[in-house]
């Protein structure tokens, strides 16, 4: 059901215009009675290589497309086809996204994101807001509770910090919705660190809510009305599991190693020991304008293959920002790996660190550490 994308492009698109699809769902095009901004219907999937993405690029020259229809919400097999992120395997479009476009709303379960010139708002008016330091002490087992009107067939969104969402064992807080004769219980819709995000739409008018605090672990509720659900999901944390592939990149491609290089992030060959990370500080800015590519010489004697994991992000507010887990073939000798680091959203936010750790017992020694520029 994608009616309210459908409303959305109709509202905030002139004829001319149209949007790029993300998240290999061609049929929106149809729905929305636009055209697609590529030679190949199917996007991202068919553009397989160096010379297609640029050539995308390249055309979009010829298209107004002010919107994009960067995943699905939550992620489902189009976006990680074969195991691999949409944002990896077609990085050289996910990094022109990156650059040209931002996080906007969450619409009939797709991520849109606007270009970054593009004038379009997302009224956000906070309804209900709720923090411990407040709380009757003595009643520490009572519901918090609340009532929208939704005169205006808005969509909502409840914000919950809570201990509780720190433990994977524990049971999540949830959101009771009582509307007219209808019950329903919210489940979080995305937990990041300590804090849960709830999305309910409706068009039936208002209804109530109620927050069990049992134990007194709500730390925090914020309850929105919103013309459109923010998008929370495009700027946590992620983790791609590489496998070998910094490996072959790191050994066969051979243009790889024709980067500049920005900085150096050993001066000297550095052991690389289990539970012990390896931490080189980024000095900012840096020139991230053509992509990112880490560049990695070791050397270990092992048997069997194991991995390593590439962190980053800011030390200043303790926050990893996103990883990169990639495996070690069996073998005897140095071997190179290449990891393009800017893939990922994150790596365009504020970040004065890359971290390297592994669980692996055997001696690794790190030879090489470069952060280079992308071509």
């Amino acid at each position: 059901n994608f009616g309210n994308f459908k409303k959305l492009i109709s509202k905030y698109l002139s004829e001319n215009q149209t949007f790029i699809d993300f998240s290999n769902t061609p049929l929106l095009y149809y729905y929305a009675g636009k055209v697609s901004p590529s030679y190949f219907y199917q996007n991202p999937l068919t553009i397989q290589n160096d010379l297609l993405q640029k050539n995308f690029i390249s055309n979009l020259q010829k298209y107004d497309a002010p919107l994009l229809v960067f995943s699905n919400f939550p992620e489902n097999y189009w976006d990680n086809v074969d195991g691999v992120p949409n944002e990896l395997r077609h990085y050289r479009l996910s990094e022109y996204f990156y650059t040209h476009y931002q996080p906007f709303a969450i619409v009939d379960n797709l991520s849109i994101w606007k270009r970054t010139n593009f004038l379009i708002k997302n009224e956000q008016r906070l309804m209900y807001t709720f923090t411990e330091e407040v709380w009757d002490s003595i009643n520490i087992n009572s519901s918090l509770q609340g009532i929208a009107k939704n005169f205006h067939n808005k969509n909502y969104l409840f914000k919950i910090s809570s201990d509780k969402l720190k433990s994977k064992v524990a049971q999540l807080p949830s959101v009771k919705i009582i509307q007219g004769n209808k019950i329903l219980n919210l489940k979080p819709n995305l937990v990041d660190n300590n804090t849960g995000y709830y999305i309910y739409n409706t068009s039936e008018g208002g209804f109530s809510f109620q927050i069990k605090n049992e134990g007194r672990t709500i730390n925090e509720v914020k309850f929105y009305e919103c013309d459109f659900i923010p998008d929370f999901s495009s700027t946590v944390a992620t983790s791609f599991n590489m496998g070998t592939l910094p490996y072959i990149w790191g050994t066969f491609d051979k243009l790889v190693h024709q980067d500049g290089v920005l900085a150096e992030l050993i001066v000297k060959p550095v052991d690389l020991k289990k539970n012990n990370p390896l931490i080189s500080n980024l000095k900012m800015p840096l020139d991230k304008s053509s992509g990112n590519t880490v560049l990695i010489s070791l050397e270990c004697n092992n048997d069997n293959p194991f991995e390593i994991e590439l962190e980053y992000g800011d030390s200043n507010h303790k926050e990893v920002k996103g990883t990169f887990l990639f495996t070690i073939p069996a073998g005897k000798r140095v071997r190179e790996f290449a990891i393009r680091v800017s893939s990922q959203y994150n790596w365009y936010s504020m970040i004065d660190y890359i971290a390297l750790s592994t669980e692996n017992v055997e001696d690794i020694t790190i030879n090489k550490l470069q952060l280079l520029r992308g071509e």
